[in-house]
């Protein structure tokens, strides 16, 4: 770790710090965000854990280097979809295929980021093996839940209140996660 890094708190190992089901115990922001536009929200985790816009831990001196943009981007795609799928509602064209598109793209992308997650904090999948197939349903038949459980894993609302208005979710003063 280097000088200039700071553990914000210590991030609980080998359990999840909520429960699937426990989006309800969260503030009230994280929850609607997680709900109303969870990509955001991902975008956000993203950032605190240092991933990059496929899921995976940033390896190398790219770690060190400036956060990647994941959460503006995800933000600026998510509008972006959401108007082009408003704009064509008659049609099933441009829209629907973007919005299949990306769809299919943030379903990996955030199997491979609570399999990553997972396997960073030692957290054991409840079935199907240590493989990505508990994280993958577990992100398709609930993506919001998972965000919400994700962001409160890595986040003591406690000690440092969420700030949804962030591209990490933690105000800029606060110490952040390595």
């Amino acid at each position: 770790m280097n000088m200039n890094e700071a553990i914000a708190f210590e991030v609980p190992t080998g359990t999840w710090r909520n429960g699937l089901c426990g989006c309800f115990d969260a503030c009230c922001c994280p929850f609607w965000m997680g709900c109303c536009c969870f990509p955001i929200l991902m975008g956000q985790v993203m950032e605190r854990l240092n991933f990059e816009f496929w899921g995976c831990p940033r390896i190398g001196s790219y770690r060190t280097s400036l956060p990647l943009p994941i959460c503006p981007v995800y933000t600026a795609i998510t509008i972006f979809v959401f108007v082009l799928g408003l704009i064509s509602m008659g049609t099933l064209q441009i829209g629907f295929i973007l919005c299949v598109i990306w769809c299919w793209y943030m379903l990996v992308v955030f199997t491979c980021t609570r399999m990553n997650m997972r396997k960073k904090y030692k957290i054991e999948p409840i079935c199907c093996g240590d493989n990505c197939c508990d994280d993958c349903c577990t992100v398709f038949f609930c993506s919001c839940c998972s965000a919400i459980q994700m962001t409160n894993h890595t986040h003591d609302p406690v000690e440092y209140p969420y700030n949804c208005a962030t591209r990490n979710g933690l105000n800029p003063d606060d110490p952040h996660i390595i």
